[in-house]
């Protein structure tokens, strides 16, 4: 939800949830979400939380202080918002880490 801290309910939970049913190894960035809010919100949601995950969400599921250390060493990425501080960022620079 573009330029809030909003989660309720947010697309890229479900995203996200789909992609740990599959064991993908999740490296998140967002600039208004804490680590902590977005667990909660994927547990009141969508029931995602260390019960329905068990040994997953530490591992599996990381966040990064920066949209270039997120994706360094990724071996795909999904901007799932339309916040305007993705426009402008050095896509070649993701691409060639």
């Amino acid at each position: 939800k573009k330029d809030t801290g909003d989660t309720r309910e947010t697309a890229s939970a479900f995203v996200c949830r789909d992609l740990l049913d599959e064991r993908a190894r999740l490296e998140v960035y967002d600039p208004q979400v804490s680590r902590d809010t977005m667990l909660m919100e994927m547990d009141y949601t969508l029931k995602v939380n260390d019960t329905t995950y068990p040994n997953m969400l530490a591992s599996n599921l990381v966040t990064s202080p920066d949209p270039y250390s997120c994706a360094a060493g990724s071996h795909g990425i999904c901007v799932l918002t339309e916040w305007d501080e993705f426009k402008p960022l050095d896509y070649k620079r993701i691409y060639d880490s």
